[in-house]
């Protein structure tokens, strides 16, 4: 489609453009003088302002001028070494129609990512074979060993875990009790323990930014899997 791109008189570094269909130039008048011009020179094909002043963007300046078709035009207008540089851009009305659905579509996708988070990933955690009173929610393990084994069962688990890529953070192991903090991008463990020697052991592996899981071999024949 063809259209007419006046330029504005006495403008230098003149440039027209097919795709997109624009036209820049630098203007040694003021923007007020600009947009004057523009008003007189489109209003004969049809053109009407689409708002009585120039919106800010950025450091630009913007008119927009519309016809009978929802064509448009638009003047973006900055200083520039004391004169005022333009581009006067036509769009159909096909393309505004597709810009506008575009940007629509952008807008619910982040719409949608902010109320609906991206699942937690899943981590299958072994535990040892001996283990009692297993308990699985999806933030959190517990169960029981013979006295005198949790440091140790805690202490595989978390070589197997730093294999995989966590990290630990505090670390804190005695016979009795212990903990450790891991983390792998934004998810974090914390692994702990007591083991006084009068009640079975209890180990606890607590979760934050991924969801646990049972593995179905033990902690002495698998790495945690981590998918």
């Amino acid at each position: 489609m063809s259209v007419e791109l006046p330029a504005a008189p006495n403008a230098t570094g003149v440039h027209y453009s097919d795709s997109p269909i624009q036209l820049e130039f630098d203007f040694a008048g003021s923007m007020a003088e600009l947009t004057g011009f523009y008003a007189k020179a489109l209003s004969p094909a049809g053109w009407k302002q689409t708002t009585e002043l120039p919106l800010k963007s950025g450091i630009y300046d913007e008119l927009i001028y519309g016809n009978t078709a929802k064509d448009l035009l638009t003047l973006r207008m900055h200083h520039f070494e004391g004169m005022t540089r333009g581009l006067l851009r036509f769009q159909t009305a096909a393309e505004v129609t597709e810009q506008d659905r575009v940007a629509k579509a952008e807008l619910e996708r982040r719409a949608k990512e902010k109320s609906s988070p991206p699942a937690a990933k899943a981590v299958s955690m072994p535990v040892p074979a001996d283990a009692k009173n297993i308990k699985v929610t999806k933030g959190e393990i517990e169960f029981n060993v013979a006295n005198g084994k949790a440091k140790a069962a805690v202490e595989r688990l978390v070589k197997a875990l730093t294999s995989e890529g966590w990290k630990g953070d505090v670390k804190n192991y005695d016979d009795l009790a212990g903990a450790v903090s891991l983390s792998n991008g934004s998810a974090h463990l914390t692994i702990h323990y007591t083991d006084t020697g009068v009640l079975p052991a209890e180990v606890g592996i607590d979760a934050i930014g991924v969801e646990l899981e049972r593995s179905s071999r033990s902690s002495t024949e698998q790495r945690p899997d981590c998918r």
